[in-house]
């Protein structure tokens, strides 16, 4: 099978003055069309290929190929799909479900934290954890159930990162505390919300560093509103007046409770 490329028609741009997301793309569809033996769609009918197939199979290799040119501009154009669209898209909008920026190094992270409260039948309620300490889990459980009055004695809670990411950063603090009480609670998050903050024993919010890279971060990913500590206005001076920043909101709480009044519906 020739997988070379096809010279370019009459009247049609060279690769040259193409952009390179266009040039991307149909590399690497001629190259997936070659490898698939994917060939078009008349009027609903599927043609002969090297084997016959059924339109739904043809339907399922062309979206193998989509994810395939999304993932090399990715990798090679820096461009990322919208975080908060496909989140409310695959997970539509269900209870103990929160996100966060943490950092890696020097690399922002989108991290979302999954939470899921079951009733228990035993004196002592599971606590499982898989992406943060569970130490961790011990210590917020508590801390929502004191000072947010969400009882959580009763309920095996069971957390997990999507992704395989292992926070152990403070910043996820508040994000946790969220998908707690939204997991007990059965009541969803507000839409399009991000949540960096550590929290103390006392239900406070405290600041957290390089506050500014993750709130680029986080414009960058769609979301509309940052729940953060009121200390941390001193640190955002200047950055929320950025043109990159003018559609993303910073809410400014001193205690859990006051968030999660907010944001559980």
């Amino acid at each position: 099978m020739d997988l070379r490329p096809a010279p370019p028609a009459a009247g049609t741009r060279s690769g040259a003055d193409r952009p390179i997301s266009d040039v991307l793309e149909a590399f690497f569809i001629d190259r997936c069309d070659a490898v698939f033996a994917v060939r078009p769609i008349v009027a609903g009918q599927c043609v002969e290929t090297d084997r016959r197939v059924d339109e739904r199979n043809v339907r399922e290799r062309l979206r193998e190929v989509a994810n395939l040119t999304l993932m090399m501009r990715v990798v090679l154009l820096g461009k990322q799909p919208n975080v908060v669209a496909q989140r409310e898209q695959a997970l539509e909008q269900g209870a103990g479900v929160a996100l966060t920026v943490a950092v890696e190094g020097n690399t922002p992270l989108v991290a979302e934290i999954q939470t899921l409260a079951a009733p228990t039948a035993f004196p002592y309620p599971r606590r499982t954890a898989r992406g943060v300490d569970i130490n961790k889990l011990h210590l917020f459980s508590a801390v929502v159930e004191k000072r947010c009055r969400i009882p959580s004695s009763s309920w095996d809670i069971y957390v997990n990162v999507t992704g395989g990411l292992n926070l152990q950063e403070p910043a996820a603090d508040l994000a946790l505390c969220a998908a707690l009480a939204s997991a007990v609670r059965d009541a969803p998050l507000a839409s399009g919300s991000c949540f960096i903050g550590e929290v103390g024993l006392a239900g406070e919010i405290r600041p957290v560093t390089r506050f500014p890279l993750r709130l680029r971060e986080a414009a960058r990913n769609g979301f509309t509103q940052v729940y953060a500590s009121s200390l941390q206005e001193a640190r955002v001076s200047g950055v929320s007046r950025e043109k990159d920043l003018w559609n993303i909101r910073v809410v400014a709480k001193s205690r859990v409770f006051e968030v999660l009044e907010e944001v559980m519906r």
